[in-house]
């Protein structure tokens, strides 16, 4: 499985040789997670509790716009980190060093997460930037093939021009450190996205031998972590006040909505996705689109158990807007995200995803006159329409194909 890649001998520098001639690139047919990386992803149910809590102490929108900002800075550490372990032989030890630091530094830097905008300031800056800028330098030392050696080189670029704002951030207070890093987040999401262009050079992937399958199933379990994460809200929630039957109403609904949201992903479009993801010329790009779709739907994720969180604590309590942005914003941005995902990589947008999209928009507003526990068990309903629309028509699709076959 360790065998050199077979672009290794583009004209890429004694560096890239040297890199792939000790087996440091993934091989083509090696789509394998590894328990290193799984126990990577691990200090990330800690960062995805970090962030759900803050903004349920800050419920505002300064306090939205701080864990916006919390959680693109996280997220950018997980998949720079797992699009490079899709590129190296995660067995060789220069690569577990780089995903133990990785996840030694990312341990302490998301316990300052709470209190980033706070005390914890400089600390967070102290190990967000190493953390950024030291993978990247270690990459390009590494000896990748030239399109991802060249890519890593402009990403280091973006990252160093953002320091600029990072930096004067930390040593700022209140307003003034949110525009900073609200800029420099802003930005890294704008190098994300586009793919760290610059003047000139852009990354080209139609011909590059990716392993899409395994920054995939990388997404995939990442995906499972947050729901693992929405769980965990809701429990310890439910620990933490009287068990009557409203609340207990209200946690049972909480508990349906995660399984609705999780039978949509993994009922269906997860096997569409995978089967278009193998048969594409283009893995990489496709898996970036994957990475930006799970961006949305983990952030989808944290709204919703936030909203969960809130209509637990005081189910009979009128809601308010803050409180339906979060539970039913939340499933929201997971349906658009996913909805965006199938349609920009099959071409196939299932109607109940517009549909769930545009009603739960529509109920956010019609239940305000409710209680807590009556706008949580309406924007469920919408989640299981959505989930029994997936299974009805893949039940459909698999007749279809079993009448094919014969």
């Amino acid at each position: 499985m360790q065998q050199p890649d077979h672009h290794a001998h583009d004209d890429d520098g004694p560096a890239t040789e040297a890199g792939v001639a000790a087996g440091m690139t993934r091989h083509p047919d090696d789509a394998e997670v590894r328990p290193l990386e799984l126990f990577f992803d691990l200090v990330y149910v800690f960062a995805l509790n970090q962030i759900s809590h803050h903004l349920l102490e800050h419920r505002d929108w300064v306090g939205a716009g701080q864990t916006a900002i919390l959680f693109l800075a996280v997220f950018s550490v997980w998949s720079f980190t797992a699009w490079l372990t899709s590129l190296t032989n995660t067995e060789k030890n220069p690569v577990r060093w780089m995903l133990l630091t990785t996840m030694f530094l990312g341990f302490f830097m998301n316990s300052t997460l709470g209190e980033a905008f706070g005390e914890s300031g400089w600390l967070f800056v102290a190990l967000y930037l190493p953390l950024q800028i030291g993978r990247n330098i270690w990459a390009l030392r590494l000896g990748l093939e030239k399109t991802m050696h060249d890519h890593h080189g402009r990403m280091l670029v973006w990252i160093l021009g953002t320091t600029f704002l990072w930096i004067p951030g930390a040593m700022a207070e209140g307003e003034l450190r949110l525009a900073l890093w609200g800029a420099a987040a802003l930005i890294d999401l704008l190098g994300f996205v586009s793919g760290h262009p610059l003047p000139g050079r852009r990354t080209d992937t139609r011909h590059f031998p990716f392993v899409g399958e395994h920054l995939f199933e990388r997404c995939r379990l990442f995906l499972l972590i947050a729901f693992g994460d929405t769980i965990l809200v809701t429990g310890s929630t439910v620990v933490g006040v009287k068990l009557d039957v409203p609340t207990g109403l209200v946690t049972g609904v909480a508990i349906i909505g995660t399984i609705a949201l999780w039978w949509s992903y993994f009922r269906r479009s997860e096997g569409v996705t995978m089967e278009t993801l193998k048969n594409s010329p283009d893995p990489a790009r496709l898996s970036r689109k994957a990475i930006y779709a799970l961006m949305g739907m983990v952030a989808g994720l944290i709204l919703a158990s936030v909203g969960d969180e809130i209509a637990i604590a005081h189910p009979l309590e009128t809601t308010d807007v803050f409180t339906n942005l979060m539970i039913f914003g939340g499933p929201a941005l997971f349906v658009l995200a996913q909805g965006w995902y199938l349609w920009r990589v099959d071409g196939d947008l299932p109607a109940s995803r517009p549909l769930a999209f545009v009603a739960l928009a529509l109920l956010a507003a019609a239940t305000l006159p409710l209680p807590k526990v009556g706008a949580a068990a309406i924007s469920v309903l919408v989640l299981v329409a959505m989930a029994v629309a997936d299974s009805i028509k893949a039940h459909r699709e698999g007749d279809r194909d079993e009448v094919a076959n014969h």
